[in-house]
Formats: structure tokens, sequence, C-alpha cells
């Protein structure tokens, strides 16, 4: 049986890197980005389908096919009904949740956009997923552990006193 996912910010840095190994790997892939951060680039060599999230009713509608290997690009905020509403007609195995606003200092100066996206947004998306999906997998940004001294930083490295 196909393993299907969902992949959020799969446009981005790890997101497109993930999708890609999921596909190696068999599993039916689709994704949703705002393209604020991520690139399409970022998935140069597969086969993709682009949707704006808006006609995403009209492509699920239509009832699309496509193939196994294909990409389903779905552009827009990941809390928007239609992705809501393929998690709850259980469309996935697994939700891996990628997309974020980043940038400690971005968030800072726009607590209510960040606030919404990566917090009410993701609380959202978590709610969709509960009885609908087997497995979540979110990304943390390595902006938990704080100011580091040595890069890459180790989650057990103590923290920089001079940072927050």
């Amino acid at each position: 049986m196909i393993k299907r996912a969902l992949v959020t910010g799969g446009c981005g840095f790890i997101g497109s890197n993930l999708s890609r190994e999921l596909l190696k790997r068999g599993w039916r892939v689709d994704i949703v980005d705002d393209m604020s951060n991520g690139h399409l680039e970022l998935l140069e060599g597969c086969n993709m389908r682009v949707v704006p999230i808006e006609l995403m009713e009209q492509f699920d509608a239509a009832g699309t096919k496509r193939d196994d290997d294909t990409l389903l690009v779905m552009q827009g905020d990941f809390s928007h009904p239609a992705v809501i509403n393929r998690i709850s007609l259980k469309q996935y195995d697994v939700v891996f949740h990628q997309a974020a606003i980043p940038r400690v200092l971005y968030s800072v100066e726009n607590p209510t956009e960040t606030t919404g996206v990566n917090v009410l947004g993701t609380v959202k998306l978590f709610e969709a997923c509960i009885k609908n999906v087997h497995r979540i997998v979110w990304a943390s940004s390595s902006s938990v552990y704080g100011g580091a001294d040595n890069l890459p930083t180790s989650e057990t490295e103590p923290k920089n006193p001079k940072s927050p």
C-alpha cells in the first residue's frame, strides 16, 4: 500500500529534500507552501502539479488524476480550509509540518502575524489531524537552543549566556 504524506513548507530547504526522499521511497506526496520562503526551483526535476490553494476545491471536484510520482503543490496557507478538508477526509497517513514564519527578530517585530501562522495555524492543522492521520512529524527551529558558539549546534551543548 502506498503511504500518503502532506508536507507543509514543502518548497523550503528541509521540506523539498524531505519530499524528494519520500517520493524516492514510493510515497504519494502533497505539498502546501505559501511561497513566502519556499521556491519551486528547490523541487526542480520532480514531476509537479502546481495549484493555487483557492482552486483546490475545483481541482478535487474535477477528480483530477495524477501519477503517484507527481507532487501536488498547493500554493497557499497550510491552515486553509481546502487543506483542512483534505486532512479531515483522511487523505494522508502522515503530516510533516515544516512550515513556519522563521527568524526570531521578525517574530519580535511582527508578533501578531507570526503568532497567527506559527501558533494558531499550527493548532488548526493539528486539530484537523486528530483521528485523521496516523502521525504528525513537526520540525522546530535551531532558535530554540539560543545562540551557539559552535556550529553545528548539539542539542546538549550549553547555551551561550549572552543569548536570550
